[in-house]
């Protein structure tokens, strides 16, 4: 619902799988380094009012849930280490970008 306040705007999955296919594996790091990081940085603080590790997680699972039509998972291991699984069917680009905009965060 806040999506488009937040500065987010409904694009087709093919239309993402078609770009993020044509991007080298370089590009498509580099484009999360420089911009992805700062853009869910924004969306947490935007949604949740602060950022620590509970408001994006709590933000993570939301936002993947919402807009994820093949799924999420999140585990909590015994020594407190977190395991976010997101099943999709976008190529292998949108998983590496998303993992590494995860890494920086």
């Amino acid at each position: 619902m806040l999506s488009p306040k937040a500065g987010m705007i409904p694009v087709a999955k093919r239309v993402i799988s078609e770009l993020f296919g044509r991007l080298s594996k370089e590009e498509v790091a580099k484009l999360a380094q420089e911009v992805g990081k700062d853009i869910m940085n924004d969306l947490i603080l935007f949604m949740k009012n602060k950022i620590d590790l509970n408001s994006f997680l709590s933000w993570l699972e939301l936002w993947l849930k919402k807009n994820s039509s093949a799924g999420f998972s999140h585990h909590v291991e015994k020594n407190n280490t977190h395991t976010c699984m997101m099943r999709h069917d976008l190529g292998e680009n949108w998983s590496l970008y998303h993992k590494t905009v995860l890494e920086l965060i």
